[in-house]
């Protein structure tokens, strides 16, 4: 029987469906609706339909090829994906009586409409019933142009739960096949690998033009019960920032985000990823050779190995020397550069300040792992036998690490000959304990950078390797000797230091650089850095006392001055206007722009103002200070962001100074004095954007 032939006898309040593959102007195969008014003579039939979000609350005439009957039998057994993403069930018995005073006392069948978990995934978390409630439509409708009258405008008729937009793309795209029968729709190209990785597309709109390119990959979850090595030494307890592209080519499962990005940079020690590496090719290896059989070639060679002394004392001494062969390759880097050396940008080496990796030592981490670096930081706090901390155990996908924590990594304070917080007043105190106390802290952290960057394997030559410091990491790389590793130092990046005779420096000598002056050099320090700057800092303070300070009377409070007086070849110096010792607090999204740049041409770091003019919002926060002529240094000042940088990423600030530029120049042509206006205009850029 034809199913149209069934909508005869319809009667206000029977329900009806959608023919699969329909697509009209407000409709689409699988929806559900409820007859309000049967015009069997022009066989077409008025229908309120459940989705009033993609149909409208008001009826539609639809005629009958476009509809098939639900009957009571239909009722709970429809197939979800045929629904508009819905399992129907029975809420109310039927009716008996088709007149309108019976429809009053004893409503139609209303289904309950349950969000199916599985219709639109990811998108609903629990199931959640439609209101049985019955609403009528407002008296001025369009159902008035299609001719229905006051009566039918006033019958009463389900109304269907809010669905929000992401819901109702995926209601509207299912149900879609040109098949009648109940098919489920099914992901296209999918591409399987020999571990059970794959690759596919799962459509979301009713074209299939539009979807998520899914991914799954085989990957080893951040183990906490691993147990470190009898003896971690200083290579073993080195931390290390992954790269998302290394991460993945790892099999690891992501435990740390760079700010505003979802979390996808791995973080951890050395010996954590080694024994994590081993622990997954382990289970790989039982998984594959689960069910191999040994052949009867190689079952006969094991026999006679087994029957002659001389071959298996032979085999024993193989087995001997490639285990001393892979203890030295795992004490090195070498494990690791193998496997990512063709997909990280580069390797920085980070030397972290007197707290440890704490504050803006981390931070700056992650923003270079977020831009492709392998960033490895030997930690003295977990090394070194003259001060510790305690550290905390590995992180997993779910453990919180918000960007702007204090400490993620240590669960006790620093202790030790070599824990000290200085003050000018201790200094001046007693200044040989203090010069003794640096020096013996420099001594430590200069062999600590000769261990990582001696362990690193030939590769390195060819990926490049980058020095960074902050405060006491920053000393370090300022005065250490370089010239061992010769063209493997691509660049160095002094932060939140002065290179500058001072209480940090016992001697004139020490406050100079110390490696290959041909070296690019990026100084990044703040004005009014508590502790080398130029606003009442401690430096400043020490070297005022006539009696028992030291360090030079006249400080610039960075190392412009150095660089021009040794002779430095390349070197960029950054003065951040407002800055102090932790430079993020203040200029994140600028240090972001300045490290990227000079990772990227360190080189040319001395035409940084030049290569921020194309920038709107660069333009205007960096100046150029000086620049000697036939020298390629520069001294340049970075403006303080009129955008908090804890709230935005940098590509959100960006916007925020295109929108912020118009209004300044409008308010400088109308006013002549920018100072107010622009403020108003960025308050009202920020409100709008925030």
């Amino acid at each position: 029987m034809d199913p149209a032939s069934l909508l005869d006898s319809a009667v206000r309040g029977d329900r009806v469906r959608v023919v699969d593959g329909r697509k009209l102007s407000t409709i689409r195969g699988g929806m559900l609706g409820t007859v309000v008014e049967n015009y069997a003579s022009d066989r077409k039939v008025a229908v309120r339909w459940d989705d009033t979000h993609i149909a409208g609350s008001d009826p539609d005439v639809v005629p009958y090829f476009h509809l098939t009957r639900v009957t009571r039998e239909d009722i709970g057994g429809l197939d979800p994906e045929r629904t508009g993403g819905y399992s129907s069930k029975v809420s109310s018995p039927g009716h008996g009586n088709n007149t309108l005073a019976g429809m009053a006392s004893s409503p139609p069948p209303v289904a309950t409409l349950m969000y199916d978990k599985n219709a639109v995934a990811g998108q609903i978390s629990s199931a959640v019933p439609a209101p049985s409630s019955l609403s009528s439509p407002p008296a001025t409708s369009r159902s008035a142009s299609k001719g229905f009258t006051a009566d039918m405008a006033s019958s009463p008729l389900p109304s269907a739960t809010k669905l929000t937009l992401a819901q109702r793309i995926a209601a509207s795209s299912v149900g879609s096949s040109v098949s009648s029968t109940p098919t489920k729709r099914t992901d296209t190209f999918r591409k399987k690998n020999k571990l059970g990785e794959s690759t596919y597309f799962r459509p979301k709109t009713m074209d299939g033009h539009v979807g998520l390119m899914c991914e799954e990959r085989l990957v080893i979850r951040n183990l906490t019960d691993i147990k470190p090595p009898e003896h971690a030494g200083l290579l073993d307890n080195c931390i290390i920032l992954l790269p998302k592209i290394a991460v993945m080519e790892l099999h690891l499962t992501p435990n740390i985000e760079d700010k505003g990005k979802p979390k996808e940079l791995w973080l951890g020690r050395v010996w954590q990823l080694r024994s994590m590496l081993t622990k997954y090719y382990q289970e790989i290896r039982k998984w594959q050779e689960g069910g191999s059989v040994v052949s009867r070639a190689t079952q006969g060679l094991l026999d006679e190995i087994k029957q002659n002394p001389r071959k298996l004392q032979l085999l024993l001494h193989v087995q001997k020397s490639w285990r001393t062969m892979l203890k030295r390759r795992i004490s090195s880097f070498e494990f690791l550069f193998d496997k990512i050396e063709d997909v990280v940008r580069t390797v920085v080496v980070f030397m972290h300040g007197s707290g440890g990796m704490t504050y803006n030592n981390l931070r700056f981490c992650r923003m270079l792992a977020g831009m492709g670096c392998l960033v490895i930081a030997p930690d003295d706090m977990a090394s070194s036998t003259h001060r510790h901390r305690e550290v905390q155990p590995l992180k997993d996908f779910d453990t919180p690490t918000d960007y702007w924590a204090d400490d993620l990594m240590y669960a006790s304070s620093s202790s030790g000959e070599y824990s000290y917080n200085t003050q000018a007043e201790l200094v001046t105190k007693d200044p040989e304990k203090y010069k003794e106390l640096y020096e013996k802290v420099y001594e430590e952290r200069r062999s600590e950078l000769h261990t990582v960057l001696s362990a690193f394997p030939s590769s390195a030559d060819s990926m490049g390797v980058f020095i960074m410091g902050t405060s006491e990491g920053a000393m370090t790389v300022a005065r250490f000797d370089d010239q061992r590793y010769g063209p493997m130092i691509n660049g160095r990046i002094i932060s939140a230091f002065s290179v500058e005779y001072c209480y940090f420096t016992p001697t004139p000598e020490d406050g100079q650089f110390g490696g290959m002056l041909d070296v690019p050099t990026l100084n990044l320090i703040g004005d009014a850095d508590q502790y080398f700057g130029v606003q009442n800092s401690i430096a400043q303070n020490v070297s005022k006392d006539t009696t028992s300070g030291y360090g030079n009377q006249e400080l610039t409070g960075n190392a412009f001055q150095t660089m021009l007086k040794q002779g430095m070849t390349n070197g960029c110096v950054c003065v951040f206007e407002g800055g102090k010792h932790d430079l993020t607090e203040t200029h994140d999204n600028a240090l972001r722009e300045i490290l990227k740049t000079f990772i990227t041409a360190p080189g040319h770091c001395h035409c940084l103002p030049y290569m921020w003019r194309r920038d709107p919002g660069l333009r205007d926060q960096m100046e150029g200070l000086i620049r000697p002529e036939h020298s390629k240094l520069a001294l340049v000042k970075v403006k303080r962001s009129v955008f908090s940088q804890k709230d935005n990423s940098w590509e959100h600030e960006k916007t925020l100074h295109q929108i912020h530029r118009p209004h300044s120049r409008w308010s400088v042509l109308a006013t002549g004095t920018p100072e107010g206006p622009v403020l108003r205009s960025t308050a009202a850029a920020v409100q709008l954007y925030s």
